[in-house]
This record gives C-alpha cells, sequence and structure tokens, in this order.
C-alpha cells in the first residue's frame, strides 16, 4: 500500500513538474500541490519523523511564482533539517503577502546552519534558486537564510506580487 501511494504521488508530481516547466509563471496555489506531493513522498520515507504544513493566506494563492521554486528549498530542509537528526522534525512552507511582496517561507526545526550532516549538499539549488531569482525579478528579489531561534533553518524568498493569469 505505501509503494503505491508513493507511485501515485511520484507520477502525480512527474506530471505537475511537466505541466509547470513549461510556462514562465505559476499561480502560487499550484506550486504548493507540487510541494504537497514532494513531501507525501517524503513522509512514505520518513513515516513518523517528519511531520508537515503547508499554508498560504488566501490572496497570496492567485500570486504568480516561478515554477519550482520551493522544490529546491523544501528539498533542503528536508535533506540538511530531518534526515541530519533521528529525531521527528518539521518542514514548514508558508505564503502571504507583506507590502506589496509575495513572502515564501520554508523552515525546518533540525540542527540548524553550521552542523555537520552526514548528507553534505553542493549548494547548487540554493544556488540556482538565487541565480533565477536574480535573472527574473533583479533588485526586487531577495531570499535569505537564517537559523531559527534554538534549531532549524528559514529560508525567505520575498518577490513582487504577480496576479495575472498565464
Amino acid at each position: 500500500d505505501d509503494a503505491d501511494a508513493v507511485l501515485d504521488s511520484l507520477g502525480s508530481l512527474f506530471h505537475k513538474v511537466q505541466a509547470s516547466t513549461s510556462r514562465f509563471e505559476v499561480p502560487l496555489a499550484e506550486e504548493l500541490e507540487l510541494v504537497r506531493e514532494y513531501l507525501a513522498i517524503e513522509q512514505a520515507r520518513f513515516r513518523d519523523r517528519l511531520r508537515t504544513r503547508v499554508h498560504a493566506s488566501a490572496d497570496a494563492l492567485d500570486c504568480l511564482v516561478p515554477p519550482l521554486i520551493l522544490q529546491p528549498l523544501v528539498e533542503n530542509a528536508v535533506r540538511h533539517g530531518i534526515s541530519a537528526v533521528s529525531s521527528a522534525g518539521t518542514v514548514e512552507v508558508s505564503a502571504s503577502i507583506d507590502g506589496g511582496r509575495l513572502s515564501l517561507v520554508v523552515r525546518d526545526d533540525g540542527p540548524g546552519m553550521g552542523h555537520a550532516t552526514s548528507q553534505p549538499g553542493s549548494g547548487t539549488g540554493l544556488r540556482n534558486t538565487r541565480e533565477r531569482l536574480a535573472q527574473l525579478y533583479g533588485e526586487r528579489a531577495s531570499l535569505r537564510i537564517s537559523n531559527g531561534d534554538g534549531s532549524g533553518t528559514t529560508v525567505r524568498v520575498d518577490i513582487p506580487v504577480s496576479d495575472r493569469p498565464d
């Protein structure tokens, strides 16, 4: 049953990736569905060790975002936050509009930055995300990474609000 659920989620994820990457921007609601599919696969892998929360304010759901802007950030939260500890952890994705900007936040409650991990990364996901943001929005976008209070890592992406349909 678990394998069937993972295969269903994987198939749905591939379909959504294919549909979204052919467009310049996608509604945040679609991007969050892709994130949910990815997290469903990771939840099958980590079982009770992974708790997830995905939330967006109603006014943010129609905003347009670059496709797959959240996926590498969520993948990093799972890889460096959740898999780095043996206890249960949480990955939280949230979105809201603040001052004419869309704020996308990915937070985990893992060990935080600077902690040695069994799965060191190359930084490619963050580098590519920063480059995409710079190319699409220039100085109007930002990506900030910070340690949480006591533990965890928070990544915040701020982009200009865009709510025109594709």
